[in-house]
């Protein structure tokens, strides 16, 4: 009996009909919700990124980053003097700084499909890499995510308004959870204010996502009209599953000023294209819910057993999450964080 034509290695020809099949199942609306990734906090940083990137080679150092931040300090007012007409005048000039990173932070899945397998399924062995590709690749998205919550945490300034409704303890604004209605946005946007922070915008966990919820129905009612535009009177963004996830017991929204914080990834193989070396392939793909990243695939046989065989895989995401560097006021980083609950003081 002849061998079965559903089994052997994974070539590069059945590698891209792989990641061809990846794109089917992603456009099909039965499947697709199995491996859509719930990545709203990343999202949200990425939507107001500022900080312009750009990868330089250098033989010594592997992925560095060059971000350039943009400033904006006061320069000073001065008094004018008798002859100011003339035009012998400089002034600081307009602040594009700029800051080499590495990309500092590595995340990896790993997977196994034995050989066996196809000689007893009716699966070809390119839906089954894609389906495991599909299913790794979101779960190293939301991992993604969940870091940008460290991160922002991480980040934290301290919040230079201590009045109204909030009461602030280190880095945490503590805010009693009677006053989580619609109109505390009043409250931030005297925060933002009052902290100089720069167009600024909101992430919540599962903080008010029902009120807004409700309110996109009360809008129809004309004397509860002035909920939904409070709520909008900052740009708002929810992911109500990583951020509760990473803080566990705290409830914990940001107030974040749009460019201070930057996601850069790069991925070091060829994009849908493996590259065949003795010990294994290499290539790259790009993230389904995170359009504009990449990781690195790696492939690579070995024996088990008997005439046990094993295809063994690995997706690398490398990636950094970094902080505006020039702010103009050391405890002002951009970032602040705000708990539902009373202050260790009050408690």
């Amino acid at each position: 009996m002849p061998p079965s034509p559903t089994a052997g290695n994974f070539t590069p020809a059945l590698i891209q009909k792989s990641i061809a099949k990846m794109d089917e199942i992603w456009a099909d609306n039965q499947t697709v919700n199995d491996y859509v990734a719930e990545v709203g906090v990343l999202t949200a940083l990425r939507t107001e990124q500022t900080a312009k990137l750009s990868i330089i080679e250098q033989p010594e150092k592997d992925r560095v980053l060059k971000i350039i931040w943009v400033a904006d300090c006061n320069t000073g007012v001065e008094d004018c003097e008798d002859d100011d007409d003339n035009c012998d005048f400089t002034g600081p000039q307009a602040e594009a700084r700029s800051k080499d990173y590495a990309l500092d932070e590595c995340s990896t899945v790993k997977f196994t499909i034995e050989e066996s397998i196809f000689y007893t399924s009716d699966v070809t062995q390119q839906e089954t890499l894609a389906l495991q590709m599909l299913a790794r690749m979101k779960e190293l998205d939301e991992h993604l995510a969940q870091k940008a919550v460290a991160k922002l945490n991480s980040f934290a300034g301290v919040n230079q308004y201590e009045g109204g409704i909030g009461v602030v303890d280190g880095v945490v604004t503590y805010i009693a959870p009677q006053y989580w209605t619609p109109s505390m946005y009043g409250y931030w946007n005297l925060v933002a204010k009052k902290n100089k922070l720069n167009n600024p915008f909101m992430i919540h966990g599962t903080q008010l996502y029902q009120t807004m919820w409700e309110a996109d129905f009360l809008n129809l009612n004309q004397n509860q009209k002035d909920l939904k535009p409070k709520l909008q009177s900052l740009r708002s963004y929810w992911d109500i599953f990583n951020i509760d996830m990473v803080n566990e017991d705290i409830k914990r929204s940001y107030m974040v000023a749009k460019g201070a914080v930057a996601f850069a990834n790069k991925a070091r193989y060829p994009l849908n294209n493996p590259r065949v070396y003795q010990f294994g392939k290499r290539w790259s793909v790009a993230s389904k819910n995170l359009p504009g990243v990449y990781y690195d695939v790696f492939y690579k046989e070995r024996c088990g057993e008997g005439e046990q065989v094993f295809y063994d895989f690995r997706i690398r995401a490398k990636y950094g999450i970094y902080l505006n560097p020039f702010g103009c006021n050391e405890d002002v980083t951009g970032v602040l964080l705000f708990d539902c609950g009373l202050a260790p003081t009050e408690s």
